[in-house]
């Protein structure tokens, strides 16, 4: 990307925000748009911590971007097999960065939030030279989502189990 014509990475911009947007509406018009923060923010901290591991074996600055947008579109894979297939939410999908099982960590959108802040301050320390602290900011981003993957909560099994889970953002913030 470094020596591309402006107007290519105009197009690039333009077609990133028009994905962004699509994306983002199709989590909107479900009432979901709570899910969009949580893997947007998981999938981009971890693509930007492994972006920071990418540019310390290099010993070079890597560009984040593709390693966010990457890592967004790993994080949410499940939901748009879901929206764009109709292929429902199954435990095998925790292969994609946990995207079951850390609905039920303890204060998901916390932790996402989390992941992201240190993804992207491994990156800036990583880039910066300080590829040490770089490294070990990203994996304390992995490590974050290990400890919540592993504090869940027991998954919901039978409809009963569903009515009781508290869908409100608000509650996920607590």
């Amino acid at each position: 990307m470094k020596g591309a014509p402006v107007g290519r990475r105009a197009l690039l911009a333009v077609a990133l925000i028009a994905w962004e947007a699509v994306f983002a509406r199709a989590y909107i018009l479900r009432g979901t748009s709570w899910h969009l923060l949580l893997h947007t923010l998981i999938g981009v901290g971890l693509g930007l911590a492994a972006a920071a591991w990418w540019s310390s074996v290099r010993r070079r600055p890597t560009s984040a971007l593709q390693w966010a947008l990457g890592g967004q579109l790993l994080s949410s894979f499940p939901d748009l097999l879901f929206v764009f297939g109709r292929v429902p939410h199954q435990l095998w999908m925790d292969a994609f960065v946990g995207h079951v099982s850390v609905h039920t960590a303890p204060q998901p959108l916390l932790v996402a939030l989390g992941i992201f802040l240190l993804g992207g301050w491994a990156w800036e320390r990583a880039t910066a030279g300080a590829r040490r602290a770089g490294s070990l900011l990203g994996a304390a981003a992995a490590g974050l989502l290990v400890l919540a993957l592993a504090t869940h909560a027991p998954l919901p099994t039978t409809l009963g189990d569903y009515s009781s889970v508290p869908t409100s953002a608000a509650f996920w913030c607590r």
